[in-house]
């Protein structure tokens, strides 16, 4: 993988410190970023992301509540349950 060019304008420190933040340094998602920092500044990531986990957000609050299993699962209470015989 070629590296990032440093003396490109927008890829200063600052704005690798806020993606790396963005990220949690987690080195699995620095893996997939990587390859795009020959083309794109830490500043376009970042919006990129943000603009992915806003679309996630939206569709994840516009879904159904999930369903139990079934209605038993809703008033299941373990202080209740029999006991297994022995």
């Amino acid at each position: 993988m070629r590296a990032a060019p440093v003396d490109r304008p927008g890829n200063d420190r600052p704005a690798m410190d806020t993606l790396l933040n963005r990220i949690d340094a987690h080195p699995l998602s620095i893996k997939p970023i990587a390859p795009h920092m020959k083309d794109l500044t830490p500043e376009a990531i970042c919006t990129d992301l943000a603009a992915r986990l806003h679309q996630i957000t939206v569709a994840t609050s516009n879904a159904a509540a999930p369903k139990p299993i079934n209605e038993a699962s809703q008033n299941f209470n373990p202080s209740k349950a029999p006991l297994p015989k022995a």
